[in-house]
């Protein structure tokens, strides 16, 4: 199943990009990483980790949320916010073809916020849309994990001021 998983993703894969690493992947892998959050439940469906998994704990419901809620955000919001979103996408897909698996894919996932975040424009958003993307991942002030890589996203930012 594995190896036909990655027969697929290396079907999909087209035009390279560089990402906040400065690795090359391709982009979207055939997905819409701007719109949707298929290339998650994707992976998810051939990794199979389970219901308590980083993508069906985090991920997929986060990126859903951030969807369903972007007409809440400014013009200028929407765009950054779909930047990170496809970012964070396309940074598990690149993986996916390596080392990605079920024991670490939330530390890849989580850490790859930082990245996509300050690549992105975050720190450029207006403290409004600032304050509703806080809002709305308001429940993982607990996952230390979490906090730790926006504490760090926060900090850049101040610096970048």
């Amino acid at each position: 199943m594995k190896k036909l998983f990655l027969i697929t993703l290396s079907i999909l894969s087209f035009t390279l990009l560089i990402n906040p690493h400065g690795q090359a992947y391709e982009q979207n892998f055939g997905f819409d990483t701007i719109n949707t959050c298929t290339s998650y439940e994707y992976i998810d469906t051939h990794l199979n980790c389970g219901e308590k998994s980083y993508l069906q704990h985090f991920a997929i419901p986060y990126c859903n949320k951030y969807l369903r809620k972007n007409e809440i955000f400014s013009d200028r919001a929407q765009v950054i916010l779909a930047n990170i979103r496809s970012c964070l996408q396309m940074e598990l897909l690149a993986r996916a073809n390596s080392d990605l698996n079920c024991e670490n894919i939330e530390e890849i996932g989580v850490e790859s916020h930082y990245g996509c975040y300050l690549e992105s424009g975050f720190c450029d958003l207006p403290e409004v849309d600032n304050l509703k993307v806080m809002w709305i991942a308001r429940l993982e002030v607990f996952n230390v994990k979490v906090m730790s890589v926006f504490s760090k996203v926060v900090a850049e930012c101040r610096i970048r001021e």
